[in-house]
């Protein structure tokens, strides 16, 4: 049987995995790493970068360069001539490639992670993505049910007859997202209970938080710099969050031509500058708990997932909430990569993993909008609440409101709120009638929902006769399927870069980025090293030779970001302090090819 790839496409990094060897297995991309972040670039010459080159590329390539483009999926967002459907096929596509790399086979089907919270649009923009993308996406999967997955059968390795009866909250805090889910896990069984969330609550925020503070202690007004240079703030503010989940105080550094400035900033003062950002976590863990309608005492396991969980802020902040210190942080940016690889397994019907069974829920209800006899705006009744199990089927009565109607309409809609008009439509349908109805008259109208999103309208009018069914389906992009096929067409025009040479396009971005930093003397120095690692490329070499020279200037530039950092102090790139070993050698290549090359 053909391989199905587990992918979690993130909003700040994605990971593709499969079952293999009886075993989720985390696929690497071109550099050897498992998380590859959701960021995509594109070049004048119709190169598209992914990952950690195009990241480089949002200093250097700001205008040209996209990230955080999974918050806009499902809506009508463009950035610049891209839609958030496009640029994350984009990613798919690099994923994809990974795979078949690591793999040795061609890959065409896919089971990808969503927030649990997505709603309909968004899920469907992303199965979008992935057919953009090449991929046939079998299912959908909510982050927190992959991170159930990943707990039990990754970290915890329980077979599925070994599954205890337990309730679990898995709290999944990502770069751009908050999920929650409750669960229960019996025989082979994991049944999802209940889900909540935000989708526009994650680690970006608090890196916008930090900016902000930074920007505000030095009187930086966001609208007076570039693009560039607050995406060089917001850089600083991610290396000083990820600096105070180790410490207790940290060192904001920003070095652009126009900006050079410091600021210290402690675990407490962080606590302080996130508040808004923390207060937001409380609603959906008490919703979540609300909508189950059990308490905190029934809890049997929290397990945290997500980069921004490893945050001792976020910690503390939910240890709080529900009042117990007993929380697992398990491999918080890899564990629902690890979930969707065992359902790849699992939809790939393997004898190990095949019997285990993963219920779902509708996290948003869906209904219809009818008459309000005491105000213009249509209020809504829900024919399938939120939290239900999924598949289901469900039946709601109408009746027409006036006499000789002669039609009636079926909006279909999806969300909370009270007043139809506030939910989000998905579609409608109109049912005419052969003659004038009379006032009362039943209309049946049955939702039927399931697992990979589908949700079918049945009406039925008795008094005519007549039935209706149809499959709603919302085209996101709003195209026929010779729009979509030519719109891949023009996707594919565009040449991913080559996994061949993707260490060495990265270190060349790397390289720009710090260029204009650079005293002339240093960029001196920095364009001679270059010179001989360019040279180096050109030639027919050793491997192990171009792997050492690699790894040279790898430390050289990192070095040379460090003295950019510590405003040219002490820390020179250009003495012997941060050689060791291997650098040594390649150092005294490079003194006699540079002392050649200048005769």
């Amino acid at each position: 049987m053909k391989k199905i790839i587990g992918i979690d496409l993130g909003t700040t990094n994605s990971l593709v995995c499969v079952w293999k060897d009886d075993k989720s297995t985390l696929i690497p991309n071109a550099f050897g790493e498992f998380l590859t972040p959701s960021i995509v670039s594109f070049d004048k010459d119709g190169t598209v970068y992914v990952g950690k080159t195009a990241k480089e590329r949002l200093i250097t390539h700001p205008d040209s360069t996209y990230e955080c483009f999974k918050r806009g999926m499902g809506k009508k967002t463009m950035y610049g001539d891209y839609s958030p459907v496009e640029l994350s096929s984009f990613v798919l596509r690099s994923l994809k490639e990974d795979a078949e790399n690591f793999l040795g086979e061609p890959i065409d089907e896919a089971v990808i992670s969503v927030p649990a919270y997505f709603d309909d649009k968004a899920r469907k923009a992303t199965k979008m993505a992935g057919q953009l993308a090449g991929l046939t996406v079998n299912r959908i999967l909510n982050e927190p049910s992959a991170a159930a997955l990943g707990y039990l059968r990754g970290v915890k390795e329980c077979s599925e007859d070994e599954f205890e009866e337990k309730v679990i909250l898995v709290f999944d805090f990502g770069g751009g997202t908050l999920d929650i889910s409750l669960l229960e896990t019996f025989s082979n069984v994991i049944e999802i209970i209940s889900v909540s969330g935000n989708n526009m609550l994650g680690g970006l925020d608090f890196d916008k938080a930090i900016a902000s503070y930074f920007m505000l202690k030095h009187d930086i007004r966001q609208e007076k710099i570039s693009q560039s240079e607050y995406n060089s703030i917001l850089k600083a503010a991610e290396n000083v969050k990820k600096e105070l989940t180790l410490n207790s105080k940290a060192k904001m550094m920003v070095r652009t031509p126009n900006i050079n400035k410091d600021l210290e900033i402690t675990s407490s003062e962080l606590i302080k500058i996130s508040a808004n950002v923390l207060k937001k976590i409380s609603a959906p863990i008490q919703e979540v708990l609300r909508q189950s309608e059990m308490s905190m005492d029934d809890i049997t396991d929290v397990v945290l997932v997500g980069g921004t969980s490893r945050m001792p802020i976020v910690q503390h902040g939910i240890s709080r909430i529900l009042e117990r210190d007993d929380i697992e942080v398990v491999s918080p940016d890899l564990l629902v990569g690890i979930g969707m690889g065992v359902y790849a397994g699992i939809k790939e019907r393997n004898e190990k993993i095949k019997d285990l069974i993963l219920t779902d829920v509708c996290p948003y209800s869906l209904g219809t909008s009818v008459y309000n006899h005491y105000g213009k705006r249509a209020l809504s009744s829900f024919i399938i609440p939120r939290n239900t199990a999924l598949p289901v089927s469900s039946t709601h009565i109408y009746t027409t409101v006036n006499d000789d109607q002669k039609a009636v309409v079926v909006d279909v809609f999806q969300g909370e709120e009270m007043y139809a008009d506030q939910n989000i439509k998905m579609g409608e349908i109109q049912v005419d009638f052969p003659s004038p109805a009379p006032k009362g008259t039943p209309v049946f109208v049955s939702f039927t929902y399931d697992l990979n999103g589908i949700l079918v309208v049945d009406i039925e009018v008795p008094y005519f006769g007549i039935e209706k069914n149809e499959v709603l389906i919302d085209n996101e992009l709003n195209q026929t399927e010779e729009e979509i096929k030519a719109r891949i067409e023009i996707l594919n025009s565009f040449r991913l870069s080559s996994r061949s040479n993707a260490e060495d396009i990265q270190i060349m971005e790397w390289a720009e980025r710090l260029f204009p930093l650079c005293s002339n003397r240093d960029r001196a120095e920095l364009s001679r090293r270059l010179d001989f690692y360019q040279n180096d490329l050109q030639q027919e070499g050793d491997p192990i030779k171009r792997k050492k020279i690699r790894e040279y200037i790898r430390n050289y530039l990192l070095a040379l970001e460090l003295m950019i950092n510590h405003n040219n102090q002490e820390v020179s790139p250009f003495d012997s302090s941060w050689m060791e070993g291997e650098d040594k050698e390649i150092e005294k290549l490079f003194s006699d090819w540079d002392e050649d090359n200048n005769k």
